[in-house]
């Protein structure tokens, strides 16, 4: 049996080289590893892209500032932009998103050679950090959008070249997306609802929470970064946009999974793996600890009302 073929059915060679059946353990253990590592993976991009804009306004003299994190709600800095010059402009909203790739997309490829699902959490950072930044970019390339690449735009850099390089990174996350799978003891011959439940409970869940956040939790509250009120029913709505979204593209990824595996295992072949309840245990940890965190330490108090 060469890489990338598959039998008809899970004859007897199928299941010595694949040791997790299909079965509600295996499918549970696979739900709770990738839950645990995206949230963390995630909420650790979303951080890393908050401390990419504090550092630049440290570097352009702004040192009154401050990282609000709330991991189902809004994330900022207080002062979140220098919009005095373009170049200084440019510079300070494009450092969130470049420091939040050139640490994560490292990170996980220099890991990559040491796969396995106890390292999922940090293997999930550079695919985190591609998809997340790539859809933002394409958001704020339209003209209702204003965010980052806007001010990168009137910096002086073409519109079609950040389009196009939001296109590459989410193509370059969704592989590694689906060159992930394996590690959660999921793989290609799996039926679609297997892999569909796996894959939806790692950043559609995410969003998903966030709605609900704000449908019990949320409050009204004054971003002074924007100089305006962020107000609960448009942050809850703009959570459920985005699971949407999510959820749409998860649909639309997963059935590129069976067709794309053979050029995928040329590409960088991953054993399917045997996951242990310990891997399962230490990713759900590392996603409470960020959620938490984040909730506890960087929200900040005196903006709500």
């Amino acid at each position: 049996m060469t890489i990338g073929d598959f039998p008809e059915d899970y004859s007897e060679n199928w299941r010595k080289m694949n040791p997790n059946p299909i079965n509600r353990l295996s499918l549970l253990k696979a739900v709770g590893l990738f839950m645990g590592a995206s949230f963390f993976a995630y909420l650790l991009c979303v951080a890393l892209h908050e401390i990419g804009h504090y550092l630049s306004m440290l570097i352009l003299g702004i040192p009154e500032n401050g990282i609000v994190l709330n991991p189902f709600g809004m994330n900022y800095n207080l002062v979140l932009w220098d919009t005095s010059t373009p170049f200084r402009g440019a510079f300070s909203a494009a450092a969130g998103p470049l420091f939040d790739l050139l640490i994560a997309v490292p990170v996980s490829w220099l890991l990559w050679r040491w796969r396995s699902p106890l390292l999922l959490p940090l293997l999930l950072l550079g695919s985190s950090a591609l998809i997340s930044e790539s859809v933002g970019m394409i958001m704020e390339l339209d003209a209702y959008t204003y965010g980052d690449w806007d001010l990168v735009i009137a910096g002086g850099i073409p519109a079609v070249l950040i389009g196009v390089l939001a296109v590459v990174f989410l193509v370059a996350g969704c592989i590694w997306m689906l060159q992930i799978l394996p590690l959660t003891g999921v793989n290609a011959k799996d039926p679609f609802w297997r892999r569909l439940v796996v894959f939806l409970a790692g950043i559609p869940l995410i969003f998903l929470c966030g709605v609900i956040y704000q449908s019990l939790f949320g409050v009204d509250s004054y971003l002074p970064s924007f100089e305006s009120w962020a107000l609960t029913e448009n942050v809850r709505k703009g959570k459920i946009i985005r699971t949407i979204a999510a959820t749409v593209l998860t649909l639309f990824v997963i059935p590129l999974n069976r067709p794309l595996l053979p050029w995928l295992d040329r590409l960088s072949y991953t054993p399917v793996a045997e996951v242990r309840w310990r891997d399962v245990l230490i990713s759900i940890g590392l996603g409470i600890a960020m959620t938490v965190s984040q909730l506890l330490f960087f929200n900040d108090p005196n903006i709500s009302v």
